[in-house]
């Protein structure tokens, strides 16, 4: 601060030489800013640029055009200066001007590295997120369909509530089910219990859940709707708990609609069977939330539910017109978020589990009570759309009632107690093969 004050009195003590010292004493100062900026921003660049991070497209671009016009800016004062002789040539310069024009030119090398890495990393990072945007929302959009396209479907809109199973009750004791199934909303709870056979004492009510009692194939059942996701006071974590102690069930079984890992392999309805469920809200979250590391641990179903859930024999059922509804076993990640985002979508899958099939919010609650527990569960839902930002609710019914098709003809039959009861005592879980 003491020599700019120096230098500016003796810019005014020598007014003849205005320019030419205006022009020295800009380039200096031009210089050490640059100086100072790269100083503080290459030491990060590197790092930034090889996490392809989004900070690249952001910021280096544009910081390295900056410079570049000031280094430009500079050259041509400085050439400009030299030829009208207000600025000796490099032969007859001082020594502390030969050194000065060193560092500046060692400067302009650092930065125009600096800005080619910065310029690739922005290129390279906008072909990954554009092609993982590619790979989960290239496919069919189905904009054209309506939230009523179904409504000449047998399962279209059940008019069917909880006071249709009659009045509520207070539990008195346990009451035995073979199944516990847990919904997130009225749809699917709906779709569930259309399909149920009313038993005496159907609606029963325990903390702050009513439970409705019935037949689900050939199991009895107690069917139970919990809030969105894992935590809070109504989620399903305290549901699946409350269900435990009030039925002492041999399986608890997740139902509803999901996302879908991807456009192109998987159509509206298809059915998703969780071989493990994997949570993704365990993260390290770095780099402005632009570096997801997953810090979790999967959650393995039983082998021998799998097993009964995987291709149930005589299973059919339609979803678009003219189109059989498939299904899909594997890894399915579930947390509290509402995916609706194809960016975030990317980073959940990639960072958790590349080989998910789709993804919940419910499933964690169900299976870290249910092993605690010592349950079997498994999670079973229909596909509603893809989590990329074309949510809608065109396929909520399709996806609920293809989830409830499929649970019941595995549960079919006066032998699935049974079957229920060997899968208790066999301690096997599945493999979750995420390939991280």
């Amino acid at each position: 601060m003491a020599w700019i004050l120096w230098r500016l009195r003796r810019w005014v003590l020598n007014w003849r030489g205005t320019r030419h010292q205006t022009i020295r004493l800009g380039q200096r100062l031009i210089i050490w800013l640059i100086a100072a900026i790269l100083v503080a921003v290459l030491p990060s660049a590197l790092p930034m640029a090889t996490q392809h991070l989004g900070l690249a497209v952001l910021f280096f671009p544009a910081s390295g055009a900056f410079l570049l016009g000031l280094g430009a800016a500079i050259n041509y004062a400085h050439l400009r200066a030299r030829v009208k002789g207000r600025i000796r040539t490099p032969g007859s310069m001082s020594r502390r001007r030969r050194v000065g024009l060193g560092v500046a030119a060692v400067l302009s090398v650092f930065l125009l590295i600096g800005t080619g890495v910065s310029t690739l990393s922005a290129y390279t990072f906008w072909q990954v997120i554009h092609s993982e945007r590619l790979s989960v929302s290239c496919g069919p959009v189905y904009a054209d369909v309506k939230e009523d396209a179904f409504k000449d479907r047998e399962w279209w809109d059940p008019s069917v509530t909880v006071g249709s199973f009659g009045e509520i009750q207070s539990a008195s004791g346990e009451l035995a089910a073979d199944v516990l199934i847990v919904t997130a909303n009225h749809d699917e709870w709906a779709q569930v219990a259309r399909v149920m056979v009313e038993a005496p004492a159907s609606n029963v009510r325990s903390g702050d859940f009513v439970f409705t009692l019935g037949s689900f194939g050939g199991c009895t059942a107690a069917l139970v709707q919990c809030s969105q996701g894992s935590g809070g006071q109504t989620a399903s974590q305290i549901a699946v708990l409350d269900g435990i102690a009030l039925a002492q069930p041999k399986l608890v079984l997740c139902l509803g609609g999901a996302f879908g890992a991807s456009r192109q392999s998987q159509a509206p309805g298809d059915v998703l069977v969780s071989s493990c469920v994997v949570p993704y809200e365990h993260q390290k979250v770095c780099c402005d939330g632009l570096v997801w590391e997953w810090r979790g641990s999967d959650l393995p179903a039983r082998t021998g539910v799998v097993a009964l859930f995987d291709s149930p024999p005589g299973w059919d059922f339609e979803g678009l017109p003219g189109k059989r509804v498939l299904h899909y076993t594997g890894p399915v990640v579930s947390g509290e978020k509402l995916v609706n985002s194809a960016q975030l979508k990317c980073v959940i899958l990639q960072s958790c589990c590349p080989d998910a099939i789709g993804g919940e919010m419910e499933g964690v609650g169900v299976a870290v009570v249910a092993n605690h527990a010592g349950i079997p569960w498994v999670v079973v839902k229909g596909v509603m759309d893809w989590g990329d930002g074309l949510k809608n609710d065109a396929f909520k019914q399709l996806a609920s009632a293809a989830a409830v098709s499929y649970a019941l003809r595995a549960l079919d039959g006066a032998q699935a107690p049974a079957a229920l009861a060997a899968i208790a005592v066999s301690p096997s879980t599945a493999s979750c093969s995420c390939s991280r």
